[in-house]
C-alpha cells in the first residue's frame, strides 16, 4: 500500500511539473540583477580599436518580460531590461527591449533552461542619447515552487555596443558575465 502511495504521489508531481511549460501556456516573468562585474570595454572608429581596457561597473537591473510557449519547453518572450551602471565615476541608464527564446532542459520541478536573447534601445548620460543593441547568451535554473511560480537562477555573456547618432562609425562595445535572480509565474 505504502508503494503505491508514494508511486501516485509521483505520478501527479511528473503530471503538474509537465504541464508547467506546455505548449500553449502563457508566462510573466521578471528578474532582476545587482552586480559588481570587472569588464572589457572596446571603443572603436571605423573598425579599429581606440580603447581596450578592463573596468569595474557596479549595475542595477530589473528586467519585466511576457510570452507564450510556442512548444513544449519552449518560451519565446518579449523582455525589456531598465539599468541604471556607473562605470569608475560616470552614471548611465540603459532602456532595451526585445525578442527572447528560451529552452527548458528537463521535465522535473528543477528545470535547467538555455536562453537567448537580443534588444535594442537607447543609453542615457548626462544629456547625451545614444541608441544600443545588446545580446545575451545564457542559462540558469528554474525551481517550480508550485505549478504556476518558480524561482530562477541565471547566469550569462552579455554583450552591448553603442554607437554615435552622430558618426555611425564610432562604437563603443562592453561585454562581461552576469548572473541574476528572478521569478516567474505560469498560466
Amino acid at each position: 500500500m505504502k508503494n503505491a502511495v508514494i508511486i501516485l504521489l509521483l505520478s501527479v508531481i511528473s503530471l503538474s511539473s509537465y504541464a508547467q511549460t506546455q505548449k500553449g501556456k502563457y508566462y510573466v516573468g521578471g528578474s532582476s540583477d545587482l552586480s559588481f562585474v570587472s569588464q572589457k570595454m572596446d571603443y572603436k572608429y571605423d573598425g579599429d580599436s581606440m580603447l581596450d581596457e578592463k573596468v569595474s561597473t557596479s549595475s542595477f537591473k530589473i528586467s519585466p518580460s511576457v510570452g507564450y510557449f510556442a512548444a513544449d519547453n519552449f518560451l519565446i518572450k518579449l523582455s525589456m531590461d531598465y539599468e541604471i551602471s556607473k562605470v569608475e565615476d560616470e552614471k548611465t541608464s540603459t532602456f532595451i527591449i526585445g525578442p527572447e527564446a528560451t529552452y527548458y532542459l528537463s521535465d522535473s520541478n528543477i528545470k535547467p533552461y538555455l536562453s537567448a536573447a537580443i534588444g535594442w534601445g537607447n543609453t542615457q548620460q548626462d544629456d547625451l542619447s545614444v541608441p544600443a543593441t545588446a545580446y545575451t547568451l545564457g542559462g540558469g535554473v528554474a525551481f517550480f515552487l508550485s505549478e504556476y511560480a518558480s524561482l530562477d537562477l541565471g547566469l550569462g555573456y552579455v554583450n552591448s555596443t553603442l554607437t554615435d547618432p552622430n558618426d555611425t562609425k564610432a562604437k563603443f562595445t562592453t561585454s562581461g558575465f552576469a548572473m541574476n535572480v528572478g521569478f516567474s509565474l505560469y498560466f
